[in-house]
């Protein structure tokens, strides 16, 4: 993944393939509503390895066609990764050919294999449209700073721009703030979907804020991240402000929270809106005899651990 402030020289090529990774929210406290209908946020992304697949091959007369694994996502105008070629489209095409626009415009096949469930929380349709991004850039042998892949990103929605940067990071405002984390450890994970989304629209909405709503864990710089999840601080740490807007009418993320500290999870907690439930578990063996274990009831259930970048 490019840094965000890396000056990024890109040069054509015939096929791109990149990998899409999940995030977790490892703490989301949500401060209020802003003017613009967002809301501020402060929140802990944390990069992991389970990851959706991209592909893009050159196409001619600006043609953008998606196929997807996946038969009910959208392949069209509706779908993050179309939308990211789009906006490529009309922020960088060259104009020097002349003609009308899809005699101008680049094009490419993108061919999408899903991984990450939709609507979990787990942010894979911004990771796609991040991805997207990056991918068509190389592809088109287009010239982008840090700063302008940030902009694109941030108008496809508040999630997109820390996938670009990926690994832990301090998420604040509507999600453009972004400070990175140096985060230490390598945790190991046990993500269980329950087999339903939750709309983020629906969970934001149902969410009461007190009107003296402040960020909890202010200084959590002042945490040593380089102390592995097994120093006990996993448990004052974990929070998600939106399980209260959540849970009562989805009673099965906290029944699948309170299994997955059964199996040996040292906290469990609801990944942004939800509907994925992740636990944090002291190694790898563990971990993967947890999913083992858990996918006997929920058959999407996952092993991931920590990636960097």
């Amino acid at each position: 993944m490019f840094g965000p402030e890396c000056c990024i020289i890109i040069f054509m090529s015939s096929s791109i393939k990149l990998k899409a990774c999940a995030k977790l929210n490892l703490r989301l406290e949500v401060l209020g509503k802003r003017p613009d209908g967002y809301h501020d946020l402060w929140s802990v992304f944390h990069l992991v390895t389970l990851c959706d697949e991209l592909e893009f091959q050159p196409l001619e007369n600006g043609r953008i066609v998606l196929s997807c694994n996946d038969g009910h996502l959208p392949v069209n105008e509706k779908n993050l990764a179309v939308k990211a070629a789009r906006l490529l489209q009309r922020s960088f095409g060259s104009k020097e050919k002349g003609g009308s626009q899809d005699d101008w415009l680049p094009g490419a096949k993108i061919t999408l294999t899903k991984n990450i469930p939709v609507g979990a929380g787990l942010g894979g349709g911004s990771s796609d449209a991040a991805a997207a991004l990056q991918g068509l850039a190389e592809l088109w042998g287009l010239e982008l700073s840090g700063p302008e892949f940030h902009d694109l990103a941030l108008e496809l929605g508040s999630d997109v721009p820390f996938f670009l940067t990926g690994g832990t990071a301090l998420v604040t405002g509507r999600g453009e703030n972004i400070k990175p984390l140096d985060w230490k450890q390598t945790c190991h994970f046990v993500i269980v979907y329950p087999g339903f989304g939750v709309s983020t629209a629906w969970a934001y909405k149902n969410l009461k804020i007190p009107l003296t709503k402040g960020p909890g864990f202010s200084k959590i710089i002042n945490y040593d991240l380089s102390l592995g999840p097994d120093h006990g601080w996993w448990s004052g740490f974990l929070h998600n402000d939106l399980e209260k807007a959540v849970i009562p009418s989805h009673p099965q993320i906290d029944q699948i929270k309170q299994r997955l500290v059964q199996s040996g999870a040292l906290g469990a907690l609801m990944s942004g809106s939800g509907s994925s439930v992740f636990g944090i578990f002291p190694n790898a063996e563990a971990a993967r005899q947890a999913a083992s274990d858990l996918k006997k009831t929920w058959p999407c259930c996952f092993y991931a651990s920590s990636r960097k970048s």
